[in-house]
């Protein structure tokens, strides 16, 4: 029996003709499901898939593991706007990837589309002039979602509107990645290399992997910054 929900693609990765994708989904928050031979048979998925695409995602459990199998997909919104510029391309994946790395709940799901929404709709020199604004507003609305008060304190053991205590790897993990954005955030990211890398290996740690939102900021800073050049 197929279930329906309103999901956005944060992610994907290809495995032999599958496709892994993270969706971040309404009711169900930040989970992964399989797209079952869709590398192969690509016209089943053909562009509905990319990330940060908004679409109605058809669900069913394996009957034999633990995947959730996603059957078929419609498109809502492929933000088409947010792929006409590299700033903005630039912003949504930084989005993503943090939602990504501290998302549990469905209440990132509003903030995120909404999110994506406002770098869509708008002007590229707005974005530009006030991007550390607006990437420090948005990792401080999902990280206050997920429980906490600030960027490095975590409201009493759970998010108010859930009765689960959080578990201790998401509370480090959550602390450590707080702390990144507030270092990361400042205007001057070259002087605080030292720092970024010295997160990133923690981070490594803790996932076995590198996220990749750090070097994101790096990039929107070079991004900018050329361009400044170009213009003058």
């Amino acid at each position: 029996m197929l279930s329906k929900e309103r999901a956005l693609v944060i992610t994907k990765k290809n495995k032999g003709e599958d496709l892994y994708i993270c969706l971040l989904g309404e009711e169900s928050g930040v989970f992964w499901c399989v797209a079952k031979h869709a590398r192969k048979s690509k016209r089943r998925f053909l562009n509905i898939l990319e990330p940060p695409s908004l679409i109605q995602a058809y669900l069913r459990k394996s009957k034999f593991s633990q995947n959730i199998i996603i059957e078929k997909a419609e498109l809502e919104n492929l933000f088409g706007e947010i792929k006409t510029s590299l700033l903005k391309i630039m912003l949504a994946w930084f989005s993503l990837e943090i939602t990504r790395a501290v998302s549990f709940s469905k209440d990132a799901f509003t903030t995120l589309y909404e999110f994506l929404l406002k770098i869509s709709s708008e002007d590229e020199n707005y974005l530009k002039i006030n991007y550390e604004k607006i990437l420090y507003e948005f990792s401080h609305s999902i990280l206050e979602k997920e429980g906490f008060i600030s960027r490095t304190s975590l409201k009493s053991g759970a998010n108010t509107s859930s009765t689960t205590t959080l578990p201790e790897d998401k509370i480090n993990r959550i602390e450590i990645i707080g702390e990144s954005i507030e270092k990361a955030g400042r205007k001057d990211i070259e002087e605080n290399l030292p720092n970024l890398k010295f997160i990133e290996e923690t981070l490594q740690d803790i996932y076995g992997r590198k996220l990749k939102f750090l070097s994101i900021l790096q990039l929107i800073k070079k991004i900018i910054v050329e361009d400044q050049i170009y213009l003058s």
